[in-house]
């Protein structure tokens, strides 16, 4: 399992992990120059854990401080194993309403965060998400990247999702050259200094780790526009789980 969290992250910082070899991962807490307030130096999270014949990956990005993406990322594993449902739109969504939850139980009365939640389940046939608020899942292939997710501005913590018409869903199925990207929003244009098919540039496949790294020097490098938010990233090759 991978957990980057947004408290072991401080101004300038980079943290990196690896599932196997289809998987890896990277948080970056962006440089001085942010768009937004901050009231921790990073405040996005991310986790990644192994399911039956594939994974689950999860970016989370907080306002506010931290609190709640951490909650996100921390609570996946246990929210997946307590989740059912007849079918895995069901199971992802059930599993998004137990990790608000599950926040909402334990934040205290001075947590004022919330958070975006992007939930990708990925085997090496198909791709399917759950989502809330305004991260990206993108499949990158050689007809280039394929934005798959619908982005809104609602986040967990505000609204009851259940209540709400926050969450988004959807599915795909994966050709054998294509992977896939999840990205907080730290990779927007404005944020990074890179379009979307800049970000892809960065992604043949070849190398999933150097890959990674390279795009994340890249979008946070202040010289060239970027690293004016938190970033984190998970880069998937569904050929390799």
């Amino acid at each position: 399992m991978i957990q980057l969290l947004a408290s072991s992250l401080q101004k300038t910082e980079r943290a990196r992990g690896a599932l196997g070899s289809g998987c890896v991962a990277l948080l970056d807490a962006g440089g001085h120059d942010s768009i937004n307030p901050k009231h921790w130096p990073c405040e996005d999270s991310l986790a990644v854990c192994e399911v039956p014949g594939g994974l689950l990956a999860l970016v989370a990005d907080s306002h506010w401080g931290g609190g709640a993406s951490e909650s996100a990322a921390t609570g996946l594993g246990r929210a997946w194993e307590r989740a059912q449902a007849p079918h895995l739109k069901g199971r992802l969504a059930k599993t998004l309403l137990l990790l608000e939850a599950g926040f909402s139980m334990a934040k205290s009365h001075s947590d004022r965060s919330e958070t975006t939640v992007l939930i990708a389940h990925v085997t090496s046939e198909r791709v399917d998400w759950v989502n809330v608020g305004d991260s990206f899942l993108w499949v990158i292939g050689p007809e280039g990247p394929e934005l798959l997710n619908q982005r809104t501005m609602h986040f967990m913590g505000r609204v009851p999702l259940a209540v709400s018409s926050a969450i988004s869903s959807g599915s795909r199925p994966l050709a054998g050259n294509e992977r896939l990207l999840v990205a907080s929003d730290g990779i927007e244009p404005q944020a990074s200094g890179l379009d979307e098919d800049g970000v892809a540039a960065y992604l043949s496949g070849q190398d999933l780790a150097a890959e990674l790294e390279a795009l994340g020097a890249r979008a946070t490098d202040g010289a060239q526009g970027g690293g004016r938010d938190n970033l984190a990233l998970v880069y998937v090759d569904p050929n390799q789980l």
